[in-house]
């Protein structure tokens, strides 16, 4: 990491994969797919785009974009190939409430509701970006991996 920044601190690295998490999770509860594809790429953007068409297709949302919480993101291992990458497990809660958008049912609640709590945890991987828009996202990663790991509703 050093050959990266020379300033790397592992401990900060951690704090900073929970809020980048946070940011992503709450984007793809949103739908925001064009913020998605500046900060994800690889498997993960591949399975928030086909997330994203298939709640297209199917004529819903999530009723909420935002989680109720998220917890710290705990290390889960990392690699030095081409580029560094570190995975972290986080814990969230949310309203599992999913409504429709077909224009005569518009916010019908299509499944769960607004009593319907749920956890879940991801295992997310965050690789160095190569061309990082610092501007948009404030940070030099990349979500590159996201594998949801346990639910409880």
């Amino acid at each position: 990491m050093q050959a990266y920044d020379p300033y790397f601190d592992f401990d900060d690295l951690e704090i900073e994969a929970t809020e980048i998490f946070k940011e992503f999770y709450c984007n793809f509860l949103s739908g925001n797919l064009e913020y998605l594809e500046t900060v994800s790429a690889g498997p993960a953007l591949a399975v928030c785009k086909a997330d994203i068409t298939n709640r297209k297709k199917e004529h819903w949302e999530y009723a909420y974009h935002e989680m109720l919480d998220c917890g710290k993101a705990v290390f889960n291992g990392g690699q030095m190939d081409q580029v560094p990458s570190f995975t972290y497990i986080v814990s969230t809660q949310e309203i599992d409430c999913k409504i429709c958008t077909k224009k005569d049912t518009a916010g019908d609640i299509k499944s769960g509701g607004d009593d319907n709590i749920m956890g879940n945890s991801w295992r997310i991987t965050i690789s160095r970006h190569q061309e990082p828009d610092i501007e948009v996202t404030g940070h030099y990663w990349e979500v590159t991996e996201l594998q949801k790991v346990g639910e409880m509703k």
